[in-house]
């Protein structure tokens, strides 16, 4: 899958902008996500976009831009995965809005 750079910016701008001491959880930025992009609930696309997001939040978090905690007993319940930037994904996204972003 090609890398998606509108989509990095979205995600990491959604997370930033999540005031909570976890961060969002993968539920929430799957919802955000989609309801940005005008995704319908339960369709063929919206499993396309979920896809795309995980594979991002994946390579985000190899990238060391985001960092992924879970709660003990989450068992991949995506209401208990957490999602933060990391001083590098702040700065990356600096960078990105500086370059005039991805809006």
């Amino acid at each position: 899958m090609k890398r998606d750079n509108k989509l990095v910016f979205d995600v990491l701008a959604f997370i930033e902008s999540t005031d909570t001491t976890y961060g969002p959880t993968l539920s929430e930025v799957l919802q955000a996500i989609c309801s940005q992009r005008g995704v319908r609930e339960g369709g063929d696309a919206e499993e396309v976009l979920i896809d795309r997001i995980i594979y991002h939040l994946d390579i985000l978090e190899t990238g060391n831009l985001v960092t992924q905690s879970a709660d003990d007993m989450c068992d991949n319940d995506p209401e208990q995965i957490y999602y933060q930037l990391t001083w590098t994904g702040h700065d990356q996204l600096d960078a990105l809005r500086m370059a005039g972003g991805f809006r």
